[in-house]
């Protein structure tokens, strides 16, 4: 699909991408949403309420601005209309968004796999996934985290519910929930194989060739998104680490990728996060044991704490501040930010643990 130039243009792109996503078994009934940024950039199109996606018109579309007002079309535009709205504030680059109820994506995440990307298809258009827990359809809390995980990623997987896969036109738009779903499907496979380690080479991402950026779209003077991807854990025994974080602290292993006898990366995720840890041989990285301090942040410390201790990680128990000293157990008041775990891994690499219910989400 060429880039739409008018509203109508706009619609029938949509019209067409909804017959296909239905026709591929992509979301059923009454489920998902579609929605494009119309010329001008102030205004977009999204389906209404209550409409299935193969039997669209142009009579099944509201306009709406994005400051959220409807301005024209369908009175009652999709109870997702946020989850759009919201998008195209916090990526001005995004033209279209395609949320739809992927089986395999939806499935692959909720049991807490993260969808790996294997072939070069699945590594051009998907690049990334982002997730956001659970949050009932039509919040405010669904539409905001997604919009954050849209500020990095181009497909974003909602648990327990579906995508939502953005673009620069409508067409790639739906090609990424294409790819999403392809690299989704692959992952079940692969898991099905006993593989849990099978991605595409991180060293060949570099010289992929992604989408141009368009610097047009950015508001002169606007500050650049810097997003934290990695953190660097330097270890001695790579094996070892691997058995640390991902066995006993159970965070799923994205990838364990060798090339020759002197270069090892391994990946991993603590669920939940945006950002990844990795460890290796052959990486630009400090002496083993020299990270202290860096710090998990989650909603319930007393289940972070019971998880080391079932796991045989030794940690400090819980603690908080008191009078400017840290004091056994959780915070009186039971506050954001005020109680905390801390923990080695077995390089002495010190990681911190920090109860924050607001920051989880």
């Amino acid at each position: 699909m060429r880039a739409a130039a008018t509203r109508a243009e706009v619609v029938d792109q949509l019209v067409e991408v909804g017959r296909l996503a239905v026709e591929r078994g992509l979301v059923l009934a009454s489920g998902g949403n579609l929605s494009a940024r119309l010329p001008g950039g102030t205004e977009f199109v999204v389906t209404a309420a209550g409409t299935w996606l193969d039997r669209l018109t142009p009579a099944d579309f509201s306009v709406v601005t994005v400051d959220g007002e409807v301005t024209a079309g369908a009175e009652r535009p999709s109870s997702e209309w946020k989850l759009h709205q919201r998008t195209y504030r916090a990526r001005p680059d995004v033209n279209a968004v395609v949320h739809l109820h992927p089986q395999h994506a939806v499935l692959v995440d909720a049991l807490g796999h993260r969808i790996r990307l294997i072939t070069l298809d699945h590594a051009v258009y998907v690049r990334s996934v982002g997730t956001v827990p659970y949050h009932p359809n039509g919040s405010d809390e669904l539409a905001d985290g997604a919009a954050e995980q849209a500020r990095q990623h181009d497909c974003i997987v909602l648990s327990h519910h579906g995508c939502s896969a953005l673009g620069p036109d409508v067409g790639m738009a739906f090609r990424r929930a294409l790819n999403l779903e392809e690299a989704a499907t692959a992952t079940y496979r692969a898991l099905l194989l006993g593989d849990t380690s099978c991605t595409f080479p991180p060293e060949a991402l570099g010289g992929l060739r992604h989408d141009p950026p368009q610097p047009g779209n950015r508001p002169r003077g606007a500050p650049v998104d810097w997003k934290l991807e990695v953190v660097v854990v330097p270890v001695t025994d790579v094996d070892r680490a691997k058995a640390f974080y991902g066995d006993r602290l159970g965070f799923p292993v994205d990838t364990d990728h060798r090339a020759g006898d002197s270069f090892r990366v391994v990946q991993v995720t603590p669920p939940g996060s945006a950002c990844s840890i990795v460890f290796g041989q052959g990486l630009p990285q400090g002496a083993p044991g020299s990270m202290k301090g860096t710090q998990f942040v989650v909603a319930d410390i007393r289940a972070a704490a019971e998880q080391l201790e079932r796991a045989g990680i030794d940690s400090s128990g819980v603690v908080h501040f008191e009078d400017g000293r840290m004091a056994p157990g959780p915070d009186p008041q039971d506050a954001d930010f005020a109680s905390f775990v801390f923990f080695d891994d077995p390089d002495g690499n010190t990681w911190s643990v920090q109860q924050g219910r607001r920051a989880t989400g």
